[in-house]
């Protein structure tokens, strides 16, 4: 990073921060004044520009996203998720299905309405957590 300080009329005149083709994997910018900085042909993956300012900084042919740890980490715990959701539903499933078998063999019984009643709502807010599971999961993955 290079960056100078001169002084033109009395008053200092900060130059640009030059970080052109550097690596600056996981590196922090946070909160930093980056105005006119050169990042051009470098790489910033998983760098963090919480609050910095940019104004004026030129950002072409950088290489960006997450590092590879954490793109692999988000990627297992999604397939985790999913397949947690996947168990739960087809619980739900099993447990409604048996719930229904019993009240319909049986459906003079008088809570055996109750019971189906029951295992459909709870099959069915099981279904609902699981795409919500889903659907957050989505959100995570293209909000990084």
């Amino acid at each position: 990073m290079k960056q100078s300080t001169h002084f033109s009329g009395g008053n200092a005149v900060r130059s640009p921060l030059d970080f052109r083709g550097q690596n600056l994997r996981g590196r922090s910018f946070k909160g930093q004044d980056l105005r006119g900085a050169d990042f051009s042909d470098a790489d910033i993956r998983g760098a963090n520009f919480v609050r910095a300012n940019f104004t004026g900084a030129n950002f072409s042919n950088v290489t960006a996203g997450l590092q590879r740890r954490w793109f692999l980490s988000l990627l297992a715990l999604s397939v985790l998720f999913a397949a947690i959701s996947g168990v739960m539903t087809a619980f739900a499933g099993i447990l409604a299905l048996a719930t229904l078998e019993t009240a319909l063999a049986n459906p003079k019984a008088p809570d055996s309405k109750r019971k189906a009643k029951g295992a459909l709502a709870f099959f069915n807010g099981l279904s609902i957590a699981a795409n919500i599971s889903t659907i957050l999961q989505a959100i995570a993955q293209f909000s990084t």
